[in-house]
C-alpha cells in the first residue's frame, strides 16, 4: 500500500464506520494507567515506597483499582466477542468467558484477604486457558503476519512456563532433578521473552507499514532508539550488582540464561542483553501508536497488550499465595488484547 493511499478524509472514514469502527479501549486503557503507577511505585521504586506510608497507600490503591478494571475489561471483551459471534464461535467465546471468570473472582477476593487455595488454582487454570486460546487463535488467524504467529507461539510457551513456575517450584524437590527441571524451565521462558520481544517489534512495524505506510511508521522509530540509548547508559553507569537487583525486583528477571546453581553474579554484558526485552516491548508500544486512527483500533490494542506483558513481569513475588491475582489478570488481558489486535488487522 502506498503512503498516499492510507490517508482518508473524515467523510470516507464515516462511510465505512460499521466495518472500520475502532471501538473503545475502556477500561483496558484506564487499567493500564493505574497499573503503571502501581508498577513504578511497587516495583521500580520499591525500596523508596516501602519507607513512605503515603506512597505505599497510592501503590496499593493503584494496583487494586487497575486489577479490578483489568478484570472487568477481560470479562467484558470475551462476553462481547461471544455476543457478536454465531454458532460454534459463540460457544467457544462463551466457554472462554466462563474459564476466565475465576481470574476476575480471584482479583475481587484478594481485596479482602488471601483468597482460598481452590480459587487460586481456578484463577491459574483460567489464566492459562486464556493464554492458550488467545495464542492459538492469534497464530492461526488467516493472513496474520509471520512475525505475529511467531510472537503468539513464543507467548504460548513462555507464559505457560511462567504461570506454572511458582506451583512447580513448590511441588518439585529443591535439589536434584527438581532443581534441574526448574533451571531448564527458567531458561526456556527467558529465551522466549528475548525472542518474543524481537518478534513483537517486527509485528508492530509490519502492521504499521501496511496500515499507514513506511514513512509514517518510521517517524515513530526515534523513540525506541532513544529509549535503548538511555537504558544502555543506565546499565553502564550503575554498578552491575545494583542493576541486577533492579532487574530482579522490577521485571522479575531470574537471569537463568547466564547463572546456574548458587551463582548469582550477573555480568554487565548479560545485563545489556537482558535489557533488550523491556526496550523492545516499549518500542513496540510506541510503534503501534503510529497507525492509531487508521487500523480499526489494532494498534491501540497491540500497544496496550505488550505493555501489559511488560508490567506483568516474570518470576515476580506473589502478593497473595502462589498465584498473584494482579499478574494473572494482566497476563490474561494482555493475551486477549493482542488477539483482538490481530482480528482487527484483518479488516485492513
Amino acid at each position: 500500500m502506498s503512503d498516499d493511499a492510507v490517508y482518508r478524509s473524515p467523510a470516507d472514514a464515516t462511510s465505512d464506520q460499521a466495518e472500520h469502527d475502532e471501538g473503545s479501549t475502556f477500561p483496558s486503557g484506564t487499567a493500564l494507567a493505574a497499573l503503571f503507577v502501581w508498577f513504578v511505585l511497587s516495583r521500580a521504586l520499591a525500596n523508596i515506597t516501602a519507607r513512605s506510608p503515603r506512597m505505599l497507600e497510592i501503590a496499593t490503591f493503584a494496583g487494586v483499582f487497575g486489577a479490578v478494571l483489568a478484570a472487568l475489561a477481560l470479562l467484558g471483551t470475551l462476553v462481547r466477542a461471544a455476543a457478536a459471534s454465531q454458532g460454534g464461535a459463540r460457544a467457544i467465546h462463551a466457554a472462554r468467558a466462563l474459564l476466565a471468570a475465576p481470574v476476575a473472582l480471584l482479583v475481587f477476593a484478594a481485596m479482602f484477604g488471601e483468597p482460598k487455595m481452590g480459587l487460586q488454582w481456578a484463577g491459574l487454570v483460567g489464566a492459562a486457558s486464556t493464554v492458550v486460546f488467545s495464542a492459538v487463535l492469534g497464530a492461526a488467524r488467516p493472513g496474520a503476519f509471520a512475525s505475529a504467529r511467531i510472537a503468539f507461539a513464543l507467548l504460548l510457551v513462555g507464559e505457560s512456563i511462567e504461570l506454572a513456575y511458582a506451583p512447580a517450584q513448590a511441588m518439585l524437590p529443591p535439589a536434584g532433578s527438581g532443581a534441574v527441571t526448574m533451571a531448564w524451565l527458567g531458561r526456556a521462558a527467558e529465551l522466549c521473552t528475548l525472542l518474543g520481544a524481537v518478534a513483537a517489534t517486527v509485528w508492530a512495524y509490519r502492521a504499521g507499514e501496511r496500515a499507514v505506510g513506511a514513512k509514517r511508521t518510521q517517524l515513530f522509530l526515534p523513540f525506541p532508539v532513544a529509549l535503548a540509548a538511555m537504558i544502555v547508559a543506565i546499565v553502564v553507569m550503575v554498578p552491575a550488582a545494583a542493576a541486577a537487583v533492579l532487574g530482579r525486583t522490577t521485571f522479575g528477571a531470574r537471569f537463568d540464561l547466564v547463572t546456574s546453581g548458587a551463582e548469582s553474579t550477573v555480568s554487565r554484558l548479560a545485563l545489556l542483553a537482558y535489557a533488550i526485552a523491556p526496550t523492545l516491548l516499549l518500542g513496540t508500544a510506541a510503534l503501534s501508536t503510529a497507525s492509531v486512527g487508521y487500523d480499526n483500533g489494532a494498534g491501540a490494542r497491540r500497544s496496550l497488550g505488550w505493555l501489559m506483558v511488560l508490567f506483568a513481569g516474570f518470576g515476580v513475588l506473589r502478593l497473595a499465595g502462589p498465584m498473584d491475582p494482579i499478574r494473572l489478570v494482566m497476563v490474561a488481558l494482555a493475551m486477549v488484547l493482542l488477539e483482538r489486535a490481530g482480528d482487527r488487522e484483518k479488516l485492513l
